[in-house]
């Protein structure tokens, strides 16, 4: 703020004051000013020197004002305003002002050169008058506009692909239909690189064969326009589809099957074929004649063009797809919507069925107490059946026991008094004997049947699947009954089905013991006529909703069919139940325990089967087997003791084994027979006495263990593995603890016939196993491999 100093007068005019003030605005101070309270010619010259002051210090003011906004802003528009100077004062003015105007013009000029450069305008020249430094600026100027001119063509040309190919670019997007764009793109394309004719083909793959549909073209004649499809590789626009790769052609001749002249127009001499492409993807290809030849930017533009338009074309059939789904959304949409309300009015229904439905929770929780309460009682109930079931398997393995210690003894004995080596029985003698030996057999078969039966309703049954071929079944069973047929007079036949699969995939042992089973039963009520055995593949007869034969692909019906006494349709149930029989009386015909239908009725269900049956009174029976072509179940190998037990032939097939037929090589063989049962041991040694051999006897492990260490050189040892105190296991462990005993070869023997007691017995050191009744000829032919090869 500038600050104005009035110099009071004292009275009247002070010539000291105006000197005084003269003096400041000399020495630049034009803030001074005289007092304006006189009068007369005072008041004028203090006034004419107020106004001269004035006029400096807003002269001063402007200077300073365009000394910022032009020499430090750079604002060269601005220029000193004084409206009231005049005279001196003005010609001051208007003289600044130029100056400014003068050294501003040859900026401005640089600037718009610079600007018009900047904008690719090279032909704009430095124009002003200059003279002096100025003049050497507009040369330099002008020279350097000069040099960047020819450049400036090059980018031109590459300012022209660009703008070219953001515009095609930009006109292509957005679109929705192949032939809409592809139209679009030849009315766009061709003018932009002076082209006549075009035609767009689309790709599409008919088996493994591309094909090309023409999909629009522009300027033909009737008459000469392209083929509708091309099969790939017969013209150029296979080849390159094929190559993947741009065709140009120039100098086409005239005749050309390629160029295609319009009326009015020149013929095209040059074509140009570009393969669209859409990730190494040929989707279309673009044909263009023109009359003159192609330049090379019109080849770069196209170039760059193609991956832009296989975008193009590769999006418009997204698109297209897209759509298709869409419009399957919005009807599945609509239908949503439609079980969306009918759910909400369910749900609506639920909520009140749900209020329903907790008034009844609250009566049913009071309910659910009493059945926890008996559900508690039942699981003690479960816990003593399991209980007692196991003491039940225990029971049967220990009454198998028992059963088979004093039967084995039965056998050998008899089978010896049958043989009469001696030859001092009368043939009646040996009758009886061979009577016994054949109950004996019997007896074996029923122990055998009640083990069965308690295996399978314990579950303790394993199965071992594996293929069973059908030649070989055959042969068994033609082995195992034709003399069966033959003594009873009853004819016998096995027939099997032409075109019978190789083999069934089941468990073999469990299929032959219900064959063995049916066959036995039909048999023994058979007292005239036939038996025979029919296998084939089926595709009904079983119980219909049968989880397992349902969901089979293939189906063996095994049928036994019997000319015998038949069961009546009341009873036809019945005989699958354990310990019935159709006739059940203490007076019926024919014997037999009811355990062999029972027990097959039951492996069959196992094997995933079923056992039907036919039959009519005084007309006979027909038993079926069903059984899947492959079973799924894979099982553990079976013991010595099970194969012995369903394996054995029919009690009236049993051929005798030979006790008597010598063996040389057990002659003076010491054999050490540990058992608790002097039956078997009287039994045995006669057996083996027979053949030569020295038997030691011991009734017990501990007598057994001391024989050993103290008695003669023992060659083999026969093991009893059920004994009181030391049983056959621990004794054979205790054995084996002596280095001297380890390559005694000891077999072990056992009535238990319990599920992996061979496993057990080589485990604690056995050389074999066998199971009571023994076999004495199988014994005999165990015992010489084991002294022949020695402890395994």
């Amino acid at each position: 703020m500038t600050v104005l100093r009035f110099l009071r007068p004292a009275e009247g005019f002070d010539r000291r004051r105006l000197l005084g003030a003269l003096q400041a605005a000399r020495k630049g101070d034009f803030s001074v000013r005289m007092p304006a309270d006189l009068t007369g010619l005072d008041a004028e010259i203090v006034e004419a020197f107020n106004d001269i002051v004035r006029m400096n210090e807003v002269m001063v003011a402007q200077f300073a004002r365009i000394r910022d906004k032009v020499g430090r802003d750079g604002r060269i528009d601005e220029r000193v305003e004084m409206p009231t100077a005049r005279g001196g004062w003005a010609d001051c003015v208007e003289s600044l002002n130029t100056l400014i105007g003068d050294l501003v013009r040859p900026v401005s000029e640089v600037t718009r050169v610079i600007d018009a450069v900047a904008k690719g305008d090279l032909l704009t020249r430095f124009e002003v008058d200059a003279r002096g430094e100025f003049l050497v600026l507009k040369e330099k100027i002008n020279d350097l506009v000069e040099k960047l001119a020819d450049p400036s063509r090059r980018n031109t040309e590459l300012d022209w692909l660009k703008t070219s190919f953001a515009n095609l670019s930009r006109k292509l997007a957005g679109h929705r239909d192949l032939v809409a764009v592809s139209k679009l793109l030849l009315a766009e394309l061709a003018p932009l690189v002076n082209a006549q004719q075009g035609a767009v083909y689309t790709r599409r793959v008919e088996s493994d064969e591309p094909r090309f549909d023409l999909l629009v073209t522009s300027a033909a004649t009737p008459g000469t326009n392209p083929p509708v499809t091309l099969h790939s590789r017969e013209r150029l626009i296979e080849q390159c589809a094929a190559e993947k790769k741009r065709i140009v052609l120039n100098d086409v001749p005239a005749g050309h099957q390629s160029a295609r002249r319009v009326p009015g127009e020149a013929a095209p001499t040059s074509v140009t074929i570009m393969p669209v492409l859409f990730e190494g993807e040929v989707k279309a290809v673009i044909e263009l004649f023109a009359c003159g030849q192609f330049s090379e930017a019109h080849l770069t533009l196209l170039e760059q063009l193609t991956g832009s338009i296989g975008i193009v074309f590769n999006t418009i059939e997204a698109t297209m797809r897209t759509e298709h789904l869409l419009v399957q959304s919005r009807t599945l949409t609509a239908e949503l919507q439609s079980r969306q309300e009918e759910l909400q009015r369910t749900n609506r229904e639920l909520e009140e069925k749900a209020r329903q439905l907790s008034e009844q929770m609250r009566q049913v929780e009071y309910k659910n107490s009493e059945i926890e309460q008996a559900k508690a009682a039942l699981e003690d109930k479960a816990e003593q059946l399991a209980l007692s079931s196991r003491f039940k398997s225990e029971f049967l393995a220990n009454m198998s026991h028992e059963l088979r210690t004093p039967l084995n003894s039965l056998l050998i004995l008899a089978q010896m008094l049958a043989e009469n080596p001696a030859g001092n029985l009368a043939p009646k003698q040996i009758e009886y004997a061979q009577t016994i030996c054949t109950a004996g057999n019997d007896l074996l078969a029923l122990i055998n049947d009640v083990l069965d039966l308690a295996k399978v309703e314990s579950g303790t049954v394993i199965l071992n699947i594996g293929n069973e071929r059908f030649p070989e079944l055959h042969d068994y069973l033609d082995r195992a009954f034709r003399q069966v047929g033959h003594d009873k007079d009853l004819q016998f036949s096995i027939s099997m089905q032409k075109g019978l699969p190789r083999a069934i995939r089941t468990d073999s042992k469990r299929l032959r013991q219900i064959l063995k089973n049916l066959l036995s039963n039909a048999f023994r009520f058979t007292p005239r006529g036939a038996v025979s055995l029919e296998v084939a593949m089926a595709s009904s007869g079983w119980t219909p909703g049968h989880p397992v034969l349902d969901a089979a692909q293939n189906v063996v019906a095994f049928s036994v069919i019997d000319t015998g006494i038949g069961v009546p349709s009341e009873r036809q149930q019945v005989i699958f139940e354990a310990f019935r029989q159709a006739d059940g009386t203490t007076s019926r015909h024919f014997g037999g325990t009811g355990l062999g239908l029972s027990i097959s009725a039951k492996l069959s269900q196992l094997l995933g089967g079923q056992i039907r049956v036919k039959s009519n009174p005084g007309v006979g029976s027909r038993f079926t087997l069903y059984l899947p072509l492959s079973h799924a179940a894979e099982g553990a190998d079976r013991n010595d003791a099970e194969v012995a037990g369903g394996d054995a032939p029919p009690p009236r097939r049993r051929a005798a084994s030979r006790i008597a037929q010598p063996m040389p090589e057990l002659a003076g063989r010491a054999v050490l027979l540990i058992d608790d049962d002097v039956r078997n041991i009287f039994a045995l040694t006669g057996a083996l006495e027979m053949h030569g051999m020295i038997v030691i006897n011991a009734e017990n492990g501990v007598d057994g263990i001391e024989t050993l260490k103290n008695g003669p050189e023992i060659d083999i040892i026969l093991m009893d593995m059920m004994m009181p105190e030391l049983n056959g296991y621990d004794t054979i462990r205790a054995m084996r603890a002596f280095e001297r005993f380890r390559q005694v070869p000891i077999i072990g023997v056992s009535a238990k016939a319990m599920k992996g007691d061979r496993e057990k017995a080589v485990e604690a050191g056995a050389t074999d196993y066998i199971s009571k009744p023994v076999n004495v000829e199988h014994l005999l032919s165990l015992m010489r491999e084991c002294l022949a090869g020695g402890a395994r």
